[in-house]
């Protein structure tokens, strides 16, 4: 996800994966689980700090940082009660700088499917990490998932004779 010589979609769907995993996975532990949340917080902020002078929400230049945030954003919806189920949990879980990181002029909560950006601004909320209501975060119907969609099928259509059958199906409905 974060090496830079693979392409944008391979970099998302990395990302993806990575973040469904860490959210859903019961196996996956909570040590584990905080590992990656700080290597992804981390590359979002040298991410942020290297495109300070970028304003607005550019999906296209930016998708893969969108993509981390949302995935970023959504463990930490979703696997929230094992990042703050203590006092050290909650400092370290403020320790990621999410704050920061909503209010950066990129605008990471912009281009968030909206499940995504409200659990995550209602559980920042809560544990008083991050208030992100204040930053407009309604977009409009383009997300960084459709364009990995978009670009991945064109992808995929050109894999089909390498793949199996089975998962050949299951893009086409897709």
């Amino acid at each position: 996800m974060t090496c830079p010589s693979e392409t944008s979609v391979v970099r998302q769907a990395a990302t993806f994966y990575i973040s469904s995993l860490l959210a859903r996975a019961q196996f996956v532990s909570p040590k584990m689980m905080r590992c990656m949340l700080a290597q992804m917080a981390e590359w979002c902020h040298l991410y942020v700090a290297a495109h300070e002078e970028t304003s607005g929400c550019d999906v296209k230049s930016h998708a893969v940082f969108y993509a981390v945030c949302q995935g970023l954003f959504y463990v930490v919806a979703f696997r929230h009660a094992d990042l703050v189920n203590s006092a050290k949990g909650l400092l370290w879980t403020q320790s990621l700088g999410l704050a920061k990181l909503v209010t950066s002029r990129l605008n990471p909560l912009k281009p968030c499917l909206p499940a995504v950006a409200q659990n995550f601004a209602s559980v920042t909320r809560t544990y008083q990490i991050a208030y992100c209501f204040t930053v407009k975060f309604a977009c409009k119907p383009i997300s960084c998932l459709l364009i990995f969609k978009i670009k991945c099928f064109r992808s995929w259509r050109g894999m089909q004779g390498i793949i199996s059958p089975s998962l050949t199906n299951l893009a086409r409905r897709w």
